[in-house]
This record gives structure tokens, C-alpha cells and sequence, in this order.
């Protein structure tokens, strides 16, 4: 888990460093098996524990239980989270956000004490930011934030404030160690955008924009959006952007001393999506499931609002209600007679006399009423679009259909359906997919390889192999694109071209069946038997199946009978 990458393909071509998830994977499939319920339950349970600290940090900062309970009642509630928690994958930011919350916790306890609970405190507050470090690479951000929440907050010297970091610096270079030891280098992958950096830098701002757009209007959720790159400072784009980030970053300081809890959740938001805004290239310009973490910060800025709104006494509408007519009960009117009590009077105790009370006369609906129904409403609407989001994970068709359509520019996505497509025979389907692939990155040879296969599949044999030939190109280790340009120029009858593509596929993997047996039915084709059993004989210890095995033997045997000839 230490010493060597992430083992898993990710839906991102980037190389992972996270032995903590390799390690919460490990124990998920020995403890609950390989059934995705088990996967599901695991990931249900750590964002239930992370909405459990989300209220225990609130409590402890700000010493007040309706704001906790609403900031995380908010969180566990919204939909953001809906990729992080239903996709199985997505537990990575579950994972880190259970880690770096317990490390915040540590981190303000240890100021409540002294002597040996402190060095305790402080020494798991270590820990746990490698731990967080060890799940995803988003806990870089931390230390940050605690040290720009210190500097706007109190009133130390630099030189207090920087020193119970250092030791939080050491862990960060141990991790950074262990990562290029392990990666071989930092292991940042391939960036999506070939921007420069002070284009990604304006294009920053857009990003934040986006993630505040979604955190407070929640709709229209994308597996796969994006934020285009801004190129140009004179971009109104960026201008806008511009605008709200300063906005938001004033609201920040303006507010540290009128709502403590308010600023706190914008500056968290401010720095933990650092990270996240392709300053250092990244796969991808935004992702939902990047958002967990930052979320935290917005869920107390709205559990401030709801817990300030709930209290606003302010009388919105007064309704009269009627009253019983004092003649009819023979009381005074708008007054009801409370009941005597069963029990009799002991001797000498005064009978107490009938005591009465008052009808309400009129029925005050006040702010905090109705902002306690919008609440309510606004949780549920919460509820309602985090299950409706979910049903597209039921199953790999449902997710890559609705992917494809609201992010037609992801060629990936149009790959994945292709690839689906394919398993099910729907080769006509297939084929659209791959092309709208091709039409959204012409430089993915995964989206070339498969235009081709299903060109080929419906006899378009010229188009098919303009393509297969772009794929091998683009991805000359491909082994699928390779094995699929031999089959085209065996059927084109351009033998020596099929020879050499399959040849190629045997050079990148000795095991792959298709292309001996392939090598060996061409050869078997052009008379050339002796070559024709080295590779079927070939095929035949590496068959997959028996019934693929026991045709290879018919072949052999036909071809002994041939050569005997």
C-alpha cells in the first residue's frame, strides 16, 4: 500500500497515491465480500460518521447546539454529495473528509489543555492529516486554512503562529516523499487543458464561481461538467467572476467579528478548493465529488442563516379566531373552566377554588415560523434530488447515457456508452456513440479505436481502417487497437500488414489469444503451416475457454492433414 501507486483503473488517467483507501478497500471486501451492497454500506456509514463530526466541530468552535445540528443536517442532506456517496468510487473524498474532520477536532481540543493531553492531541492531530493525506490529495489544503483562520483570528505574534505548524510541514514533506517514491514522480497526470499558467489562473475564479453556484442552487447535477478555460484578462467572463470572488472574499473579513461562524465557512470554502482550481494541471476542470469537503463550509454559513432566521420574531400575520359566547357556558367570554381535580380535599385544607384561563383570541404566524417551513421545504427538495440524482448509478448504462447527454464534450463518457453499447450488440447505437467521441476529442485513440471496430462491424472497411490507423498512432501500446487493425487488413487480404499488426499485439502482451490465434488461421491461409501451428499451438495454451481451445485443435488437425498433403 506504501510503495507502490493506487491499484485501480479510475474513470481518470492520473496516478494515484492512497494507500488509506487501498487499506479501507481491503478490509471492506474481506469483512463484507465483493457485493456492491457492502461497498454502498461503507460508503453510506462514513458520510453518516462525517455529518456526526461535522456537528461535533460546529459544537466545539462555536458552542452552539441549533447551529450544529443544522449545519449538519444541511450536509448530510445535500446533493452535491450525491457522487461521492452513491458512486462506490467517490469514497475517497468520504475517506479524507472523515480524516481531515477528526484532525480539526484534535487540533482545537489540544488548545483546551495543557501538559500531556496537549502533546497527545497534537500528536493525533498529526496522524490523522497523514492519514487524510494517504486518502486524497485535497488534505494539502488543510494546514492552510488553519493557518490563515490563526492569522485573521488572533492576536499572536508571526512567530507563534507559524511554529505549531512546522511539524504539520514535516508530515506534509514525509507524504510528498513517500509519494514520488512510490509514483516516481509527484504524479500529477495529464492536464485536460494545454493552458498556460496565467490562463488557469483567470479560469480559477470561474471555478469558484461554479462550485458557489452549485452549492447554493443544487440542480442540474453533471457527472462530468467543465469550466472553459478563460484565455484573455479582458474576458467579461472572468470580470464577473472577478467580481464575485472579491464579494465573497470581503464578506470574509467584514464579518469575522459580527458572525465568527459565517466567515469561517467562507474562508474554509476559499482554501480548500486551492487544491482543486488547476493552478497545478489537473484532469479535469471540476468535479462534483471535489466539492465534499469544501461543502462544509457552506453547510455552516446556511445553518448560521437557518439558525438566525428560526429565531426572527417579527409578526408576519395575525388571525382573529372566534370565541364560545359567554352567555351559552355562563362564563365570562374567551374563558373555559379548568376541571377540578379527582382528588377530595383532606380536613382542614382549603378547597381550592375553579381556576380559569383563556381562549387564544388570535393566532400570530411570525418570521421564524415561516422560515422554519422554508427550511423544512428546502430539506426536502434536498432529499427528492439527491435520489433522484442517485438512480442513474443503478447501473453503468444509466450513468454513461446521462453523462453523454449533459456532457456531450466528454469523449470519455460517449467511449464508455460505446463500450456498453457493444456488450449488449447494439452496434448501430455503438457506432454513433464512438463518433460523437471522435467529434468531441479527435486526439483520444480509445474513441478512434472504437469508431473503427464498429465502422468494421457494418462493413465499412475503408473508413474503418483510416481510423484503426489514427488509434495505433495516438496509442501505440493500445494492444485492443492494434489486434483490431490486423482483423481489418486480414479482411482487406493485406496479409503482410495484418502479419505485422498482430505481431505487435504479441509484443505487448504474449497472453493475447485473439491475435495468435488470428497470426495462426493467416498463415494457415497463405501455406505457410509451420508458422501456422507455432502460433495456434500458441493460442492453444492460452485459450480462454474450452470450446475456444477445442476449435484450435480442429484447426491444428486440418492443418496437419493440409501439410501431410
Amino acid at each position: 500500500m506504501l510503495t507502490e501507486p493506487f491499484p485501480a483503473e479510475t474513470y481518470e488517467p492520473l496516478p494515484f497515491y492512497r494507500p488509506m483507501i487501498t487499506a479501507v478497500n481491503f478490509a471492506n471486501h474481506h469483512l463484507l465480500g465483493d457485493a456492491t451492497f457492502g461497498y454502498h454500506i461503507v460508503n453510506l456509514g462514513f458520510h453518516a460518521l462525517n455529518s456526526i463530526l461535522v456537528y461535533l466541530l460546529i459544537l466545539l468552535l462555536f458552542k452552539k447546539e441549533l447551529l450544529a445540528f443544522l449545519s449538519a443536517l444541511f450536509f448530510s442532506a445535500h446533493p452535491i454529495h450525491t457522487n461521492s456517496v452513491v458512486w462506490i468510487s467517490g469514497r475517497t473524498d468520504l475517506v479524507a473528509c472523515f480524516f481531515v474532520l477528526v484532525t480539526l477536532i484534535l487540533f482545537f481540543k489540544r488548545k483546551d489543555h495543557t501538559g500531556t493531553w496537549r502533546f497527545v492531541l497534537s500528536a493525533g492531530a498529526l496522524v490523522t492529516y497523514l492519514l487524510a493525506l494517504f486518502s486524497k490529495e485535497m488534505a494539502l489544503a488543510l494546514p492552510l486554512f488553519l493557518l490563515v483562520w490563526d492569522y485573521i483570528y488572533d492576536k499572536d505574534s508571526i512567530r507563534k503562529k507559524v511554529i505549531p505548524y512546522l511539524p504539520y510541514l514535516a508530515v506534509t514533506i514525509l507524504y510528498l516523499i513517500l509519494r514520488i517514491a512510490a509514483i516516481g514522480n509527484l504524479g500529477v497526470g495529464e492536464s485536460y487543458t494545454s493552458a498556460s499558467l496565467f490562463q488557469r489562473f483567470l479560469t480559477a475564479f470561474a471555478i469558484y464561481f461554479y462550485y458557489f453556484k452549485k452549492f447554493i442552487f443544487p440542480l442540474y447535477l453533471n457527472f462530468s461538467p467543465r469550466v472553459l478555460t478563460i484565455t484573455s484578462i479582458f474576458s467579461l467572463k472572468f470580470w464577473g467572476a472577478l467580481i464575485f470572488f472579491s464579494v465573497v472574499f470581503g464578506l470574509g473579513l467584514s464579518l469575522r467579528r459580527i458572525t465568527k461562524e459565517v466567515s469561517f465557512g467562507i474562508f474554509w470554502i476559499l482554501v480548500m478548493l486551492i487544491p482543486v482550481l488547476n493552478l497545478i494541471p489537473l484532469h479535469a476542470s471540476v468535479r462534483e465529488w471535489w466539492a465534499y469537503i469544501p461543502s462544509i463550509g457552506f453547510c455552516l454559513i446556511l445553518g448560521r442563516i437557518a439558525e438566525a432566521a428560526v429565531g426572527w420574531n417579527r409578526k408576519l400575520l395575525e388571525i382573529k379566531l372566534p370565541t364560545r359566547k359567554a352567555k351559552e357556558e355562563g362564563l365570562p367570554e374567551a374563558e373555559a373552566v379548568v376541571p377540578e381535580t379527582a382528588e377530595p380535599a383532606l380536613e382542614g385544607e382549603e378547597i381550592p377554588k375553579k381556576r380559569w384561563i383563556k381562549f387564544p383570541e388570535r393566532l400570530v404566524i411570525r418570521g421564524g415560523h415561516a422560515l422554519c417551513l422554508f427550511f423544512a421545504l428546502l430539506l426536502l427538495s434536498y432529499a427528492f434530488t439527491a435520489q433522484s440524482r442517485a438512480r442513474i448509478f443503478r447501473k453503468d448504462y444509466y450513468l454513461w447515457t446521462n453523462t453523454s447527454k449533459t456532457a456531450p464534450y466528454d469523449a470519455r463518457a460517449h467511449v464508455n456508452l460505446g463500450k456498453i453499447l457493444m456488450r449488449k450488440n447494439v452496434t448501430r447505437w455503438a457506432k454513433m456513440s464512438f463518433r460523437k467521441a471522435v467529434e468531441a476529442d479527435s486526439t483520444l485513440g480509445e474513441a478512434h479505436h472504437g469508431f473503427s471496430t464498429t465502422l468494421s462491424m457494418t462493413g465499412q472497411e475503408d473508413s474503418a481502417l483510416v481510423h484503426a490507423r489514427v488509434a495505433v498512432r495516438l496509442d501505440p501500446d493500445h494492444v485492443e487497437s492494434f489486434n483490431n487493425l490486423g482483423i481489418i487488413y486480414g479482411n482487406k487480404m493485406d496479409y503482410d500488414s495484418a502479419i505485422a499488426a498482430f505481431e505487435r499485439v504479441l509484443e505487448l502482451d504474449s497472453t493475447h489469444f485473439s491475435a495468435a490465434n488470428n497470426l495462426g488461421i493467416i498463415y494457415s491461409d497463405i501455406e505457410e503451416f509451420s508458422q501456422a501451428l507455432k502460433y495456434l499451438e500458441m493460442a492453444l495454451e492460452i485459450a480462454p475457454s474450452d470450446d475456444q481451445a477445442e476449435a484450435v485443435r480442429d484447426k491444428i488437425s486440418q492443418i496437419r492433414v493440409r501439410g501431410y498433403r
